[in-house]
């Protein structure tokens, strides 16, 4: 399929100027078709015959998210860090594709993908989506941002409260005498542990500037 439409495109280059839009118009309106066959070789598709329609494409797979986040993910895999923070128009669009990745990950509810990717690439528009982490309770991603944008007391009071609600939580099953289920207790637990060991790590990053982080976090246990 690939192999045809380059070659197609290729040949209605040097044909009428007429035939080569209107077949390029058609791809467009299938690029969610064509993407289904392979999203990485719309992606090359797209670099070698769209190039400056790249949002139109985007755009053309709205109705299958899944099809659009492979789409998306291939763009943002070829992101460089080293990139050229002076072209504004190249700048415009890797914002709008790190953004979407951030958006569809949470719109498809892949929570888990969220941190790592942006542990990958340094360029995500850091207040956008902290925004967008915030909104969907993505709070491990919520507190790596507020620690990038230098306001580790914010993530040191999203992490607490974490902390407090899985204090909460263990608390009234204590309180349950009908409650009996040790594996889920088990996991309670592993989850509450796990919440004191994150603020523990912020306050251990962040101690020679904020040092005021671990009394906010020791006034919280004791």
């Amino acid at each position: 399929l690939f192999t045809f439409i380059n070659m197609s495109l290729t040949k209605l280059q040097q044909s009428t100027r007429s035939q080569f839009t209107n077949f390029k118009n058609e791809i467009m309106i299938h690029a969610a078709d064509i993407g289904r066959v392979s999203p990485e070789n719309l992606a090359i598709l797209v670099d070698t015959w769209f190039k400056k329609d790249k949002k139109l494409v985007i755009n053309q797979l709205d109705k299958d998210p899944n099809l659009q986040l492979q789409y998306v993910s291939h763009e943002v895999d070829k992101i460089n860090e080293n990139v050229n923070n002076e072209n504004e128009e190249q700048m415009d669009e890797i914002t709008f594709l790190l953004r979407l990745h951030i958006q569809l990950l949470c719109a498809l509810q892949k929570y888990d993908e969220v941190l790592p990717a942006l542990k990958k690439n340094p360029l995500y528009p850091i207040d956008e989506v902290l925004s967008l982490c915030k909104v969907n309770q993505v709070t491990d991603a919520a507190i790596y941002l507020y620690q990038i944008k230098g306001a580790p007391d914010e993530g040191l009071k999203l992490a607490v409260s974490i902390l407090d609600k899985s204090f909460v939580e263990i608390t009234a099953k204590l309180n349950d005498p009908n409650f009996n289920n040790e594996n889920q207790f088990s996991i309670l637990l592993d989850a509450f542990s796990k919440s004191i060991l994150q603020c523990i790590q912020i306050c251990e990053k962040n101690d020679q500037r904020y040092e005021e982080l671990w009394f906010t976090l020791l006034d919280k246990l004791y």
